[in-house]
């Protein structure tokens, strides 16, 4: 990718925060306040209640690793948790996912050395039981997201190198002439959950890695920025960084300047097999390196624009994927880029719409600031 895409692909861990559980709304009333902005620094035993397994890893790892297990097993929060008090023991499937944590990190440990190799995914695929019996037929699964970047390197002789499929792409945005003249980009439009709840959205990118999204969701505005900074969130006049699995996706969607920036940023960009994308044939992309998340790029092989993305977050129970689909590409100033993207995660899937889309308007820096902690009262006498 050259410069000017990432501008369009923010999607990872930002549609996802938007309709996800924020941190600050599973700390229990005993942990609020400063606290919540501190939970980065902690482990997750000294920052949430009633930890039990996983109370020795960053607290900000915590809630990505619960995303992986609801996602593997193919339920919601409240399938283990009591709604209102999430460190309470009443339900038996958490007491039996403390169990099976510890199976895991076990195996792991003794066979694997301490790779998450063997994971939740692995025996229960979307099912709360194991799936023991090898699916037949029609109802065989397909390589799920991160399985073909073990398939190996399938440069060959009809193959183009990662550098021509970079090198079409940009073109297909318009040339890097065009796109490097591209500093500040404002995206206005509706974002649809998968409930159907529509929400106005707004994205601005300001060169290098300056990024703010604000939705206006029925609980109010929420924010979500990242730069040189840091990352961070904010919403009901609450503000808490961002950290752990989360803030390593949101550095690299931040650089408007990613297509220009691909190779130093991942370190290895290899061709994988290719793949169909809505039934489009693509070429397949895959990054890693320099502490990055892990991606793979597809581009449709006749146009040469990214069809989709998906990033994939460590956590320590196995490896998050968060996939993003863009389509309806339009140019705007020379640029391409597109119109509609379709986010799917372990939080759920969101469609975004773009009415507008603006370059190179005036964007103050004061737009990333992130919010001045609220004043507090003086102690009463």
């Amino acid at each position: 990718m050259k410069k000017g895409s990432k501008g369009l692909v923010f999607a990872a861990g930002a549609l996802a925060l938007v309709l996800g559980v924020a941190l600050a709304d599973v700390l229990t009333p005993a942990q609020s306040g400063p606290a919540q902005t501190e939970a980065a620094a902690k482990t997750a035993g000294e920052a949430f209640k009633n930890i039990q397994v996983l109370k020795d890893i960053p607290a900000d790892e915590l809630i990505p690793s619960m995303e992986f297990i609801s996602s593997s097993l193919g339920v919601h929060c409240s399938f283990c948790h009591e709604e209102g008090d999430f460190s309470k023991d009443t339900k038996h499937p958490k007491l039996r996912a403390r169990q099976m944590m510890t199976m895991q990190l076990a195996i792991d440990k003794e066979n694997f050395g301490g790779r998450p190799e063997v994971t939740c995914n692995t025996c229960h695929r979307g099912s709360t039981h194991p799936v023991s019996v090898p699916t037949v037929g029609e109802q065989a699964a397909s390589a799920t997201p991160g399985e073909a970047m073990s398939s190996g390197n399938a440069n060959g002789s009809t193959m183009p190198t990662a550098d021509q499929v970079l090198a079409k792409y940009v073109e297909a945005l318009g040339g890097m002439a065009a796109i490097q003249k591209i500093t500040t980009r404002v995206e206005k439009g509706t974002m649809t959950d998968q409930g159907g709840h529509s929400m106005p959205i707004e994205i601005t990118y300001k060169t290098p890695d300056q990024r703010v999204v604000t939705v206006q969701t029925p609980r109010g505005e929420m924010t979500i920025a990242s730069g040189p900074t840091g990352a961070w969130q904010s919403m009901g006049g609450r503000t808490q960084p961002i950290g752990g699995p989360e803030l390593a996706g949101m550095r690299v969607a931040s650089r408007l300047d990613f297509p220009a920036q691909a190779q130093q940023l991942y370190g290895q960009l290899r061709v994988g097999h290719p793949a169909k994308v809505d039934g489009a044939d693509s070429y397949v992309l895959f990054g890693f390196g320099h502490g990055n998340p892990p991606a793979e790029l597809y581009f449709d092989q006749q146009s040469g624009l990214l069809l989709r993305e998906v990033i994939f977050a460590q956590t320590p129970l196995g490896r998050l994927a968060d996939q993003t689909d863009f389509s309806d590409y339009r140019e705007t100033d020379g640029v391409k880029t597109p119109y509609q993207l379709v986010n799917s995660s372990a939080r759920g899937t969101s469609t975004v719409h773009f009415e507008q889309v603006q370059q190179n308007v005036s964007v103050p820096d004061s737009k990333f600031a992130k919010p001045a902690a609220p004043a507090q009262n003086p102690p009463s006498q």
